[in-house]
């Protein structure tokens, strides 16, 4: 329900923000290890190239509606290769000119009560903390912080 204010003569509705309306129940990090196919929740991802991959998701109260949900992604250092992959009609990422960070853009449907989205190690990507911080229209929803570690044997 939006708000209403009286300026000048004028009547001014504020419409609440697409974010604003949206309770978060829970939040996951998810580390998928692609040689043995397991999933482990967790803040630390193995420096491995294409056998290791990350996502987060976000739990909600189902709706019938979907959201437009914004992904700003920084990295410790630049990625000689971010591998995207476009789809236009699914998601849209850009990335930044110095190569530390990406925006991606998709919708949401909220029918199944969650949303999220992940990434692969590639080829060169940086060791360090990464930060995915998560939009929904101008409101951060969550902020993942996780590391990206060397193995060790």
């Amino acid at each position: 329900m939006g708000a209403a204010f009286l300026l000048t003569g004028m009547l001014i509705v504020a419409q609440p923000q697409a974010g604003d309306d949206l309770t978060v129940l829970g939040t996951h990090f998810y580390v998928d290890d692609l040689r043995d196919g397991s999933v482990t929740e967790s803040a630390r991802v193995p420096l491995r190239p294409i056998t290791a991959c990350y996502r987060w998701r976000i739990d909600v109260s189902p709706q019938d509606r979907t959201i437009a949900v914004r992904e700003v992604f920084r990295l410790p250092q630049a990625a000689p290769e971010w591998g995207i992959q476009q789809s236009p009609e699914r998601e849209f990422t850009a990335v930044s000119q110095d190569r530390v960070s990406a925006v991606t853009e998709f919708q949401a449907p909220l029918s199944e009560g969650s949303f999220g989205h992940g990434w692969c190690v590639a080829q060169g990507d940086p060791a360090g903390t990464h930060v995915m911080r998560i939009y929904v229209g101008d409101r951060l929803i969550h902020s993942f912080e996780f590391q990206v570690e060397p193995e060790t044997n």
